[in-house]
């Protein structure tokens, strides 16, 4: 299906894991290959920061019409961090700011273009994740909103560094 479309870039939001403590498994080394195998024009990976997971963002984009690499914005506040920190976001109206870390950081990326010209792309993942442990209706209705608590925080995260790269003129 990925040589039909035939992008020039393209955003993987459940790539192949990378284990970073014994580095037996490497998301770009993977792809790479997958890509290579597949005859991909889209032949060149990379990744953000590693997921706490078993599943990475990464992007897998054209090498003669580009070059991508990681650029984390964010800044040292709590209201606007780094995507591999923590984010402080009162999401339940109690006046006190829970602290939420994305499962899957998101992927900021900077794309210059080899005839000229630069734009900017984020690689997201966000979903409510499933609830596998519930025992009873009390229990699946607060892991429930604990879930949809966690993902509006991450989306308002996001959003915030959308507005970072609009009022720089991204």
């Amino acid at each position: 299906m990925l040589e039909l479309i035939d992008a020039d870039l393209i955003t993987i939001v459940e790539a192949p894991n990378t284990t970073t403590t014994t580095g037996v498994q490497d998301t770009v080394t993977k792809l790479e290959v997958f890509a290579g195998s597949a005859g991909l024009s889209t032949n060149k990976a990379m990744i953000g920061f590693p997921s706490r997971g078993r599943q990475e963002i990464a992007i897998l984009y054209d090498p003669n019409k580009m070059t991508v690499t990681h650029a984390p914005g964010g800044t040292d506040s709590q209201s606007n961090p780094r995507f591999d920190g923590q984010f402080f976001c009162d999401t339940d109206d109690d006046d006190i700011k829970e602290v939420y870390r994305h499962y899957r950081p998101p992927l900021e990326a900077k794309v210059d273009l080899t005839g000229g010209g630069t734009f900017y792309v984020i690689g997201v993942h966000t979903k409510s994740k499933g609830i596998f442990s519930s025992v009873d209706q009390v229990q699946l209705e607060r892991v429930s909103r604990r879930n949809r608590l966690k993902l509006y925080a991450e989306c308002e995260w996001i959003r915030r560094r959308v507005e970072d790269w609009l009022d720089d003129g991204r």
